[in-house]
């Protein structure tokens, strides 16, 4: 199985490469990927993503901000999905909003007050 994201420019040649296996694609904004954002609200706390898959929709709020992020829960659900883990699973497998997970390394995000 292979994950790929259509936004990267060499995702036709890795679909070419990975030619045996089966290849499920992820986007941001390519509507043809087999999984992409519908919608995605970025806050400074959290992200909100509706994600579009061949066999349904979810929305997902997470404590992983920013557009990276983003493809990486795309990825994840892309990698579900090539494994056939129900939409439910995969949702509640990322890290949800107030959760240990979502504390992630300490001073990575750290809140300072204005000068």
């Amino acid at each position: 199985m292979l994950a790929v994201c259509a936004a990267d420019p060499y995702a036709d040649d890795l679909k070419r490469f990975a030619a045996a296996v089966p290849v499920v694609t992820y986007a941001i904004n390519d509507r043809s990927a087999d999984v992409h954002a519908e919608k995605v609200v970025l806050g400074i706390w959290e992200s909100e993503i509706t994600v579009r898959t061949p066999i349904g929709h979810l929305r997902i709020i997470t404590p992983l901000i920013g557009r990276n992020n983003v493809y990486n829960v795309l990825a994840a659900v892309a990698t579900g999905l090539s494994i056939n883990v129900p939409l439910k699973v995969r949702h509640s497998s990322l890290p949800q909003p107030n959760s240990s997970m979502a504390l992630g390394v300490p001073g990575i995000f750290l809140c300072t007050p204005k000068d």
